[in-house]
């Protein structure tokens, strides 16, 4: 990536005063990111997302981790969703070797 496009390489400075935290700029250079699921959308999301930001999209390593969630299985508000999402996140980075955990829960809100 180059400074032209308002993005730096890991590490550096991206849209101004933002730094990315050490463990991010581990995963995008290729360092394991544990994923509290094995669904196939969910995973694309997350590696489309960490791959905007990183040299080689290529280089993401994602790791698949079935966890629970701890909510219920239809969770209902944002603290709930937003619940779930932290155990999963907390759950699958401490089930093995990674830089960074990722949590995606989904539920319903009143709108």
């Amino acid at each position: 990536m180059s400074d032209s496009d308002g993005v730096a390489a890991a590490g550096g400075l991206v849209a101004g005063d933002f730094r990315l935290a050490p463990s991010l700029a581990r995963a995008l250079s290729g360092a394991p990111v544990r994923v509290g699921t094995e669904n196939p959308a969910k995973l694309d999301a997350v590696r489309l997302a960490l791959g905007s930001f990183a040299e080689s999209p290529d280089s993401i390593l994602l790791v698949p981790v079935g966890v629970a969630s701890g909510v219920p299985e239809q969770p209902v508000g944002w603290d709930e969703i937003a619940r779930g999402a932290r155990n999963r996140a907390r759950a699958a980075l401490a089930s093995g070797d990674g830089v960074l955990g990722v949590g995606i829960e989904d539920g319903l809100v009143r709108l």
